[in-house]
Parts: C-alpha cells; structure tokens; sequence
C-alpha cells in the first residue's frame, strides 16, 4: 500500500507536468479529471458487475493471533 502510494505521488506530477508542457494548464487539468473519472468508471462498474462476498458476521475480519507452530514453520 505504501509502494503504490508513493508510486502515484511520482507518477501523478510527472504526468501532470508533461502534459502542462505540451498543452495549457487547462487541458492538462481536464485531461487528469477525465483520466479520474475513467478509474471512478471502471471501478463502480467492477464492484456493481462482481461485487465482493460478505462475511457473516460482520463487515470487516476480525484479526487474531498466529499459532506458534505456524509462525514456526514460517521460518523454515
């Protein structure tokens, strides 16, 4: 999570730059927000077509602890 958070803090200004370069900064700004509004597209559709399984019991997964024999074969 933190790689491809990092990933689009580079990658967004790069882009945004190029595209300033190239055009004005209006039609770089319009190029990005129509670029968002894709992702956002594609996105709802995905969840609304193949949305993820519940769990019973509740909306998140409880985390616990990692058995000892586990954490041991782990290391192997």
């Amino acid at each position: 999570m933190a790689s491809a958070f990092s990933l689009g803090q580079m990658i967004g200004p790069l882009i945004g730059s190029a595209l300033t370069s190239r055009l004005s900064f209006a039609w770089a700004s319009t190029l990005m927000a129509v670029g968002l509004l894709g992702h956002v597209a594609v996105v709802v559709l995905v969840d609304t077509w193949r949305p993820r399984p519940r769990e019973r019991g509740g909306s998140y997964t409880e985390l616990t602890a990692v058995p000892q024999s586990a954490a041991d074969a782990a290391e192997d």
